[in-house]
């Protein structure tokens, strides 16, 4: 068995866990990945341990391909470094100070992700190492917010041998009562693998897009991204901060005619005031977003809005209200209209063709007066 080297730049080499990993790492990571972590600093007490990506699995009761997610989570995260083999395999890992973690300007977001050729999952073998000790310095680390979002691979191979992918595929073909093709597959590839999301937190986006009506594995995908860039790992936290998007969010997107995609963040908080904010019915909001469409041909927010607040000060509530304030508008400008009428016929009666004295003799008094001569 072929081992890799861990490596460290802390110069503290005692278990006791840095109060920053704690405070704004370990509670937004996978469990998971968490375990990984802590073993590879409680391995780090031991010189003469032999480590391998296996013997990490063992130890945690996960298997090896879960061990090299973790790895890549928190290379991502910048707390590790991997070492590569010419075969990809994972020969070395140096647990990272705190202040290379972050710098000032972007403290906590996750750092661009490099994606490694997929043949680097396949199971890695043995360990050796030694260490390379700097000082750790104090630099603060925020809680990760509109983290970056890694690129999608079209690519199945890392997942191709993971019992507990299969695993997921079969469950989310139950629940959308589809057979899932390559690009579906590589969908769900893309939330377990890259994104790194736990099959737990997969299924239960599946679900809950399924009974909002969402049978889409793009869509779901979408969900997903946008779980990632706010930060929502856990199951824990997606139940309590990564609600799906009610249907009413959908019925506005669709008056806008944005159709087919899943909102972003600012366009689902901006539609959730407008039916918060303005207490109305979703299908208000609706008719004001199909007035805009039919004036502007654009899905202009600001536009909707202004019309939202106008309908406010009318009292509207619903499309009743609307129809009684469309009719009050039509009476209002018929009558104006009447009254531009019966003003321009008066000015005409008083202009200057008419403003002269009439004669009394008609014409057949002239003619009468001429014959007699």
């Amino acid at each position: 068995m072929k081992g890799f080297v861990l490596d460290s730049d802390i110069e503290d080499r005692s278990v006791p866990v840095n109060a920053k990993f704690i405070n704004n790492y370990m509670i937004h990571a996978n469990g998971e990945f968490v375990k990984v972590y802590l073993m590879l600093l409680y391995y780090l007490s031991d010189r003469d341990r032999q480590l391998s990506i296996e013997g990490l699995g063992d130890s945690l009761e996960q298997n090896e391909k879960a061990v090299i997610r973790a790895l890549k989570y928190w290379e991502q995260m910048n707390l590790l470094s991997l070492k590569y083999s010419d075969s990809h395999d994972i020969c070395g890992i140096t647990i990272r100070s705190f202040a290379d973690s972050a710098d000032e300007k972007s403290a906590g977001a996750i750092a661009a992700t490099k994606e490694l050729p997929d043949e680097s999952l396949a199971p890695s073998r043995g360990v050796t190492r030694h260490e390379d000790a700097a000082p750790a310095k104090a630099d603060s680390v925020n809680v990760t917010v509109n983290a970056e979002v890694p690129q999608k691979k079209a690519s199945l191979a890392g997942v191709s041998n993971d019992e507990d992918f299969s695993a997921l595929v079969v469950a989310v073909q139950q629940y959308t009562g589809t057979t899932l093709g390559r690009t579906n597959t590589e969908s769900l590839a893309y939330m377990y693998d890259t994104l790194g999301f736990p099959i737990e937190v997969i299924e239960y986006i599946v679900e809950i897009c399924v009974k909002e009506g969402h049978k889409s594995i793009r869509y779901m995908e979408s969900v997903a991204i946008d779980w990632y860039s706010r930060g929502i790992k856990t199951l824990e936290q997606a139940k309590v901060e990564g609600v799906v998007c009610h249907k009413d969010v959908f019925t506005i997107m669709k008056a806008l005619g944005l159709k087919g995609r899943y909102p972003s963040t600012d366009e689902k908080n901006t539609i959730n005031s407008w039916l918060n904010d303005y207490s109305v019915d979703v299908n208000v909001v609706a008719e004001a977003c199909r007035r805009t469409i039919d004036r502007l041909h654009s899905a202009d927010f600001r536009y909707v809005e202004g019309i939202l607040k106008d309908w406010k000060k009318n009292s509207v509530r619903n499309l009743e209200d609307i129809k009684r304030l469309d009719e009050a508008f039509l009476d209002k400008k018929a009558a104006s209209r009447q009254t531009t009428q019966n003003a321009a016929k008066n000015t005409a009666k008083t202009n200057r063709f008419h403003n002269f004295r009439q004669r009394d003799n008609s014409y057949e008094d002239v003619i009468l007066d001429i014959s007699q001569y």
